[in-house]
This record gives structure tokens, sequence and C-alpha cells, in this order.
């Protein structure tokens, strides 16, 4: 039987945990249980060492917006990473989630970037599961303690996107970061903050879209209605101005 003890909780220091079973009738099965009853493992004590706290929150920038198909490097979620005053953090793995509209086809090469630059490995696809896992164990995300630093998740989209589909990323769950105290070296369980626990932390919305292309007249250069000689050559007879539009 194996537990994880949270970081937060109301356990204290120097307090015994024993796991057992009480009786041959807790046990469920098809097959006669034998055994000498009641059953318990050895007496496990908490440790009294201190550990600091990462504290996890969706950010709403960027904004809900509308990106192009065939774009590349969007940015499409962000989070603030905050280590408490007692010790700095490091961040060994981050794991993010598509949940919306968009296929797992439709993104691509998500990557994470701190103040513009990108730290851990480009993911080329998401999973089946929609999920992109940065494993940053051999360089990872430092933070000094009581510092905050915002983070950025940027994808490609992929071109040819002809109906309106949504690309949102969130962190999902309290497994979904893996973080050790600078200085203790213990791991530290990421929360929502000093006193609530962690939920789900999703960005904005990221409309897939589609470009615009548009054809008018160009009154700055069409010419005016008018007579050309007969056997003349390079008249202008007409001009038209095409935009491209977001």
């Amino acid at each position: 039987v194996k537990v994880s003890v949270a970081a937060k909780g109301t356990a204290t220091v120097g307090d015994s945990i024993t796991l057992g079973i009480d009786a041959a009738a807790d046990v469920t099965t098809s097959a006669t249980v034998s055994g000498t009853f009641p059953m318990y493992g050895k007496a496990l004590t908490i440790a009294g060492i201190s550990v600091g706290e990462l504290f996890v929150a969706a950010k709403t920038s960027p904004a809900n917006a509308t990106i192009l198909s065939g774009s590349t490097e969007q940015e499409i979620a962000s989070w603030d990473f905050t280590a408490s005053s007692s010790e700095g953090v490091y961040v060994k793995k981050i794991v993010v989630t598509h949940t919306g509209s968009a296929s797992t086809d439709d993104l691509s090469n998500i990557k994470l970037k701190y103040a513009g630059e990108q730290f851990g490995s480009t993911v080329a696809s998401l999973t089946s599961q929609n999920t992109a896992t940065f494993d940053l164990s051999g360089a990872p995300f430092e933070l000094l303690s009581g510092a905050t630093k915002q983070i950025y998740a940027y994808a490609d989209i992929a071109s040819g996107i002809s109906t309106s589909r949504t690309a949102i990323f969130e962190i999902s769950a309290v497994t979904d970061v893996v973080s050790y105290g600078a200085n203790s070296g213990g791991s530290i369980e990421a929360a929502a903050s000093d006193t609530a626990a962690f939920t789900k932390q999703t960005g904005q919305t990221m409309t897939i879209g589609q470009g615009t292309f548009t054809v008018n007249i160009d009154s700055a250069y069409n010419p005016a209605a008018q007579n050309y000689v007969k056997g003349t050559s390079d008249r202008l007879f007409s001009a038209f101005k095409f935009s491209a539009g977001s």
C-alpha cells in the first residue's frame, strides 16, 4: 500500500500512521480468507522537514482572441508560478491539457516561454489524451523564494481549417506540476494559494478563424471614363486593390 503525504493538512509532526486489515471480513473475494487478524504494518512517523510552497494560477492574458489557421507561434495561454517566501522552487515537469474543440492535428509545436525565451523542449504534437508534457528534469525551471514568473504557452495552428474551432489550454491536476524545494529538496505539491488547494487552471479561449481576402477598385489609379486612340499600347483600363485581412 502506497500513500502520498500532503504538504498541506492537519497532520502534526511526530504523529504516527499505521495501516492494516482489521478482520477477514474486510477482504472481499470469492476465495476463503485465511490469516491472523488484525494485521498491521509498521508505524510510520510524519517527519518535521519544512518545505516551501508553489502557487499556480491561470492568467487572463492573453485574452480571448481569434488566431488564424496556418499561423505559427501563437500565444495561447499563460500561468503565474509563485514560490513562497520560505524557499526557492525547482519545477521539473509541467503537463498542459487542451480542452477546446480543435483536434490534436490542429495544434503542433507546443512550447513554453518565460520573458520571451523558450525553456524546455518543443512538443511536436499533442497525445491522444490532448496533453503536452514538458520534462524539465535536465534543466529545472527555477523560482527564487518569493518570486513570481509568468509562463506562456505557444502553438502552431494547422492550415486549411475552414470551420470555427477553439484552442483552450489548462493545467488540469495537481500532479501535472512536479516541483522540489531548492533548499530542502522535498517534494512540493502545487496549490492555488497559501490557504487553498490546487484546482484546474484554465487559460482563455482562442478561436481558430480564417483570414479575409478583399478585392476592390483602386480609386487612386483607376482611370476615369475617356477615349483611347486606336492603335496605341500600354493603356490603363482598370486598377484593382487586393487586401489580406486578419
